[in-house]
């Protein structure tokens, strides 16, 4: 993909669905700039799953919230924590993302700026 395509953030929030965190980050198929996955509430088996990716060279940030902070909340904590960026892409972890849909979106988001 052409770096000018790149997408900036990626923001993935999950509550206790390892298995389907797994599938949402299988279906990425295009360059992001950062992977950010919000986890919320204590889950062992997603905690451990997103360090061993980390263990990896896989670079993501990782944010655990003890509470659930609920969907809203934690795109915020996306889009708070990444301020510079011109765009996110924020999805749920049960969210697969279609072959070629975030290329076709990041063309589409530095094609048309702010608008978008």
């Amino acid at each position: 993909a052409d770096k000018q395509h790149v997408l900036p953030v990626l923001g993935i929030v999950t509550h206790r669905r390892t298995d389907l965190l797994l599938q949402c980050l299988l279906s990425v198929d295009h360059p992001v700039t950062k992977l950010v996955v919000v986890q919320n509430g204590e889950h062992a088996p997603t905690r451990d799953f997103l360090k061993a990716l980390q263990a990896h060279d896989m670079t993501l940030d990782h944010v655990e919230v003890k509470d659930n902070a609920g969907t809203a909340g934690s795109f915020n904590t996306i889009i708070h924590a990444n301020r510079q960026a011109p765009f996110w892409v924020v999805a749920e972890d049960h969210v697969t993302f279609a072959p070629g849909a975030l290329a076709r979106l990041a063309a589409r988001a530095h094609k048309t700026g702010k608008a978008l």
